[in-house]
């Protein structure tokens, strides 16, 4: 699918899937689960705390050329678990300041995350003006933090063509009962980290699989992306 803009995700996106191996340590919560249901998934049991090596699943997007536009960004198939990330990493680099006494509700990023939220939950103002004045500012120059080779000391410039790695949390979500969830109600729920230079933690996203089949951004989780980062500094001249 293409527009205006001449993006095409079949012909500008690769993406790539694969694996890669976790270790995980975690103090055992009996109250939501027991050492035996914890040791009968394979985890290592000792003195109340689990441990285990999990296969993580992770995808690689690459993109020959950017989407700029909320059709682009709907051309986006939102059919995987990692694709509301994609999406939102996607949208966020097409962040332009917007002049005017209204751009704090009528910005039009909103727009293409009100779409990754689902059809069901939509952005109200109070949340818009919260966040506001955090993404215009660590947009403002970290619009391309999540691609491949950006970071604060090359004031976040990517590399071309644009890529960026997604890997699954090895940690489980308990479901919560849902009406937007598939099927019946229980939400099939991940939880989606991206490594990046702008951060020395992970950010990532909640996600789940909605009735329509699609797989949408849990609960405006995308504002992890948005919040501040490391600010850029400039390179030394001799």
């Amino acid at each position: 699918m293409s527009d205006s803009t001449g993006f095409d995700f079949a012909r500008d996106c690769r993406v790539t899937t694969g694996h890669k191996d976790t270790y995980i340590n975690f103090t055992i919560n009996r109250s939501s689960v027991s050492e035996n249901e914890l040791k009968a998934q394979g985890y290592n049991v000792s003195n109340g705390k689990a441990e285990d090596t999990v296969p993580c699943d992770t995808a690689t997007y690459t993109f020959t050329k950017l989407p700029a536009t909320f059709e682009d960004i709907k051309s986006i198939p939102l059919d995987t678990k990692f694709a509301p990330l994609a999406a939102c990493i996607c949208a966020i680099a097409t962040y332009e300041e917007k002049p005017g006494p209204n751009s704090m509700y009528d910005h039009p990023i909103y727009e293409m995350f009100d779409y990754i939220n689902g059809p069901i939950l939509s952005i109200n103002n109070v949340e818009r003006s919260g966040i506001y004045y955090s993404m215009k500012q660590t947009l403002s120059y970290g619009k391309y933090a999540y691609f491949d080779g950006a970071g604060p000391k090359n004031n976040y410039t990517p590399n071309t063509p644009y890529s960026f790695t997604m890997v699954e949390s090895p940690y489980y979500i308990p479901a919560k009962e849902s009406t937007i969830a598939f099927p019946n109600g229980t939400p099939e729920r991940r939880m989606i980290l991206i490594s990046f230079e702008g951060d020395d933690s992970q950010r990532y996203i909640d996600v789940y699989h909605s009735s329509d089949g699609n797989w949408y951004c849990w609960d405006s989780s995308w504002k992890h992306l948005v919040a501040g980062m490391k600010d850029p500094t400039a390179p030394t001249v001799w």
